[in-house]
């Protein structure tokens, strides 16, 4: 049975759904899509069950990426999994959140980020035979976009990584796409454009040679490399596997 219970144990208030700012500055935006959602049916009356289902529709994302999702929360120690219930029709997994309060109010406080450090990435560097596309596959034609300049609120005092990651996903740059997936399905985190770009530039060769292969083939080649290499897998590591 695909349905789980979700205990709120950080006692929020009944008629509204309140995150630490580490959630926001340190999480995908899959992370905190369901970190919120989880908060807010847990909220109201502390545990409560939620299908894969529901939580699909809700958030409009597949139910292998909620599961995924949810073993990222839990890695990050931001939810915990207690003992199953027995329901009708089998076993359903239970959760509770976190008290993260005291840890958010003095990580802000004493100044120190959360240290949730995964390589950094994305940069709009357009390298010589790249091909162009849009989102995290599709090949497109692209006009080239005029590029910004930096503000304040592009600074890295107010970087926020999900943001950034999500402009990676809408980039017409089709390596761009490719190498923000890998960011997102390895749940890396960045405190800084600075450091994002670094990684970008890291990955950027084999994200390019990536970006020339279909869809289909990318996915099963990233889901090949997580089953061979567990947590060491790259970019490179794809390209490997691709051109076996």
């Amino acid at each position: 049975m695909n349905r789980i219970k979700i205990q709120d144990n950080s006692g929020d208030k009944k008629y509204f759904t309140q995150i630490p700012n580490m959630i926001i500055n340190h999480s995908t935006a899959y992370e905190q899509s369901l970190y919120l959602v989880m908060k807010r049916i847990a909220g109201e009356t502390g545990s409560c069950f939620a299908s894969l289902n529901f939580l699909s529709k809700k958030l409009g994302i597949a139910k292998r990426t909620i599961n995924s999702t949810i073993a990222k929360l839990l890695k990050r120690e931001w939810i915990k999994e207690i003992n199953q219930k027995k329901v009708k029709g089998g076993n359903v997994r239970q959760f509770i959140i976190v008290d993260l309060w005291k840890l958010n109010i003095e990580l802000y406080e004493s100044g120190t980020h959360v240290s949730t450090k995964v390589e950094p990435e994305y940069s709009e560097v357009e390298p010589e035979g790249t091909r162009s596309g849009t989102h995290v596959y599709p090949k497109k034609n692209y006009k080239e976009e005029p590029k910004e300049e930096p503000s304040a609120e592009t600074s890295s005092a107010l970087f926020v990584f999900s943001e950034y990651l999500k402009k990676m996903g809408n980039s017409n740059r089709r390596h761009i796409n490719v190498i923000g997936h890998y960011f997102e399905e390895k749940g890396l985190l960045f405190d800084s454009e600075k450091e994002v770009s670094a990684a970008i530039k890291r990955h950027l060769r084999a994200g390019v040679e990536v970006a020339n292969f279909s869809d289909d083939k990318i996915v099963q080649a990233t889901s090949q490399a997580k089953k061979e290499y567990k947590d060491k897998w790259t970019v490179e590591t794809i390209l490997k596997i691709l051109t076996r």
